[in-house]
């Protein structure tokens, strides 16, 4: 039987490290993000995205959830700062992780 690959919503807490190519301004807390990863499980999900973003030096803190994107369980009222439909549709096209927004943790904990 085949492996079907699916596309998982991974959600993270992360640190960006100075040399990181992503920058922000004087922000020195944790950011939280949205990505897109094609993978046959959850687990493969998980360490392909942490694999990648260390090579841009972002330290995975902490892995919220990685759930198949047509469960829609990570639809959310956070969902319009990531787009997360578009970024399926990218994912898909081009077969690779794709990135959300990173943005800090604690705006989106005030909302809650």
């Amino acid at each position: 039987m085949k492996n079907t690959v699916k596309f998982w919503v991974v959600d993270a807490t992360s640190n960006i490290l100075l040399r990181s190519s992503i920058k922000f301004d004087d922000y020195d807390g944790l950011y939280y993000s949205r990505s897109i990863v094609p993978a046959n499980s959850p687990e493969e999900a998980i360490k392909e995205l942490t694999s990648v973003l260390k090579e841009d030096h972002i330290e995975v803190v902490e892995i919220l959830s990685a759930v198949d994107f047509n469960s829609k369980s990570w639809n959310s009222k956070h969902d319009e700062y990531f787009s997360t439909t578009e970024l399926h549709k990218k994912s898909r096209i081009s077969n690779t992780i794709i990135f959300g927004l990173f943005t800090p943790k604690e705006p989106l904990e005030e909302e809650q």
